[in-house]
């Protein structure tokens, strides 16, 4: 099914779903589609940012579809009020030996399970999301429901320890697990748990480790676990603090690197410089697979920039608030969109062979810094400039021949047409787009820079083919 065929079904679902909802047309029964193809629709429109929840009280067909979208991430966008509400519905999900040995442990704190009845579906089971976080917030506001002053974190660790083993023991639709943490003071449950109980986090493909804080004993030991147990992850995203320096931490995080079969996406945040030099190196281990890699805010070197040319497969690579001196003579490439005089002092000072360069979000002020940027890289072949239509002030956008540089022989202007264009007749292709109608005005200048100076007017989507 394509996309435009997924489109039409959904918005018909949606029509028929509301005559259904109206005295009018309230004997008009609701399409039994194949299970599939209901998925495919109720997907596109939770990709359009529609909710579900009206669709569950059409009839059962319809609830059993939708209840595994809206159970797949229920922590996300809970607002605090329904923390304890999902939390019940989770708590009656334990079987009666989970119940009974809860209770034993919430016994020396005054508290004991309300009376729950059965839930009508195994709702642990269309989890797809877990993150630790999340649970903890709801669990914060479970005990904190059952007016427990006194040893929460006590209290937190057990409830969250019994649901911990509910979601591992029906994990079987589980694809992301979130390491990170709502309650600094406090740990995670017992990392046995993670390997012991089945099928665990042996099926995720995406693992977040999101730390603000030094990690605890529990956390670091899940992370020496992990290895062992996920070797199918295709997402990897670390953010650990500037200041982890537990050398445990990092020997882990390459271990995990290490034991995967087809990473594609890596992203890291965060590491001092040399951890972050074991890291990046530990990725040789995929260079054959990897796509896509993110380094944010953390200290990089030569070797470890030129330790990437080994993945023939990577299609983007970006590198965020780290020092720039680090790309040295080996970038070639360059964007960025902090046009300041400190950016341009570092990136004339140390990336002296640049050839394309792409400055977005460009102003009228930026003007100045131009000029020395482009004296300072003398190897510009290809330039960019973006330059965003909101801008009130794009009129004085206007940059002279004479300032760019002489060894330019490719420029491409994103958004408008400022006057230098038809100052030099050297310009032969101009791409045209983003406009349904033009002016009178703008259609006499255009035929001028096509009749006058030779300029060869194309589609914007065609213009790096020429």
């Amino acid at each position: 099914m394509d996309e435009e065929e997924l489109c039409c079904l959904s918005k018909l679902v949606i029509k028929l779903f509301k005559q259904k909802s109206s005295k009018k047309y309230s004997n008009i029964a609701a399409p039994l589609l194949p299970t599939e193809c209901m998925q495919q629709i109720f997907q596109h429109i939770v990709d359009q940012g529609v909710g579900l929840y009206p669709f569950l009280l059409v009839n059962r067909y319809w609830c059993k579809n939708v209840v595994p979208f809206l159970w797949a991430r229920p922590f996300e966008g809970l607002l605090p009020e329904n923390r304890y509400k999902i939390m019940l519905i989770y708590l009656s999900s334990l079987n009666e030996r989970e119940k009974s040995e809860l209770n034993n442990s919430l016994r020396p704190f005054m508290i004991s399970l309300p009376d729950l009845r059965p839930p009508l579906f195994n709702y642990p089971m269309f989890l797809e999301e877990f993150s630790y976080k999340n649970l903890e917030m709801a669990v914060h506001s479970c005990i904190y429901r059952w007016n427990s002053v006194t040893r929460q974190r006590d209290q937190i660790l057990v409830l969250s320890t019994a649901l911990c083993k509910l979601f591992l023991r029906n994990s079987e639709e589980l694809k992301t697990f979130i390491i990170d943490k709502f309650l600094s003071h406090s740990d995670i449950p017992d990392s046995s748990i993670f390997n012991t109980v089945q099928p665990g986090l042996k099926n995720i493909s995406n693992l977040s480790i999101d730390y603000t804080k030094p990690m605890m004993d529990n956390t670091i030991r899940l992370l020496e676990l992990i290895p062992f147990t996920c070797t199918k992850i295709r997402c990897l995203d670390i953010k650990i603090p500037f200041f982890e320096t537990n050398p445990d931490v990092i020997k882990a995080i390459i271990k995990i690197i290490q034991a995967q079969d087809c990473l594609l996406e890596f992203n890291l945040e965060g590491v001092r410089s040399g951890e972050s030099k074991d890291i990046i190196q530990a990725l040789q281990t995929q260079t054959g697979t990897l796509t896509s890699i993110k380094l944010e805010n953390i200290h990089l070197s030569t070797s470890s920039l030129l330790s990437l040319k080994t993945c023939p497969n990577l299609q983007s690579l970006t590198i965020l608030q780290s020092i720039i001196r680090s790309a040295g003579d080996f970038l070639i490439e360059l964007s960025f969109d902090v046009i300041t005089k400190e950016t341009v002092e570092s990136t004339t000072t140390h990336c002296p062979n640049i050839t394309n360069l792409h400055l977005l979000n460009f102003l009228p002020q930026h003007n100045g810094l131009l000029n020395d940027l482009f004296q300072g890289l003398s190897k510009i072949k290809k330039l960019t400039l973006s330059i965003y239509h909101t801008h009130v002030n794009r009129e004085n956008m206007i940059i002279s021949g004479r300032e760019l540089p002489v060894t330019l022989e490719y420029l491409k202007l994103r958004c408008v047409i400022t006057r230098f264009a038809r100052s030099r007749r050297t310009l032969k292709y101009l791409g045209i787009g983003g406009r349904i109608g033009w002016s009178v005005r703008e259609m006499k200048e255009l035929e001028m820079l096509k009749q006058k100076f030779g300029v060869n007017l194309i589609p914007w989507d065609e213009i790096d083919r020429w």
